[in-house]
């Protein structure tokens, strides 16, 4: 199964770090300065949260701590293999507005429309991927392996480089 094929966001892929509070938060800052990197780019506003970042943030997610991609037409979050939300976007406004946000809708992850949506995010994901591992690498942190066989016990500079080779379908 390829990534970024309409059944990868649904399937549960392990991450490259390991999820713990420490390193969630730290994902929510980089992500953050990213997301107002992307505004600025655009010509908006900036951002005051994460809102409306939910297919990037997890995307993101799904590549750095693993699970499954899991949601609704108003919102998409991250399940890990013990059953747990991680959501970068947890605080954003849009997220605390709405009344059902963990709502699992069957069919809606992968299908048509949500598949060329996501799709779009892939390349400024991967690259913000890419960047974060490599600043959580250089910080210390273990970044583990993906379940690329062909990638067992290379370094993780290498890992990290094949997060940027992965091709959309």
């Amino acid at each position: 199964m390829k990534a970024f094929s309409p059944s990868w966001y649904a399937r549960y892929t392990p991450g490259m770090l390991e999820p713990d509070k420490e390193a969630v938060d730290r994902a929510k800052v980089f992500l953050l300065a990213k997301w107002r990197e992307r505004a600025a780019e655009r010509g908006d506003g900036v951002p005051v949260d994460l809102s409306r970042a939910c297919k990037f943030s997890s995307l993101f997610t799904k590549i750095v701590f693993g699970g499954s991609i899991a949601g609704n037409r108003d919102h998409q979050f991250v399940v890990s293999c013990d059953g747990s939300v991680i959501d970068l976007n947890a605080e954003a406004r849009d997220v605390v507005a709405l009344p059902h946000a963990y709502r699992a809708e069957p069919g809606f992850i992968g299908n048509d429309e949500h598949h060329l949506s996501m799709k779009s995010c892939v390349p400024r994901v991967r690259k913000w991927a890419k960047e974060f591992l490599a600043a959580e690498s250089a910080r210390g942190t273990q970044v583990l392996l993906p379940e690329v066989p062909s990638l067992r016990g290379v370094p993780a500079p290498v890992v990290m480089a094949e997060v940027d080779t992965v091709k959309a379908r």
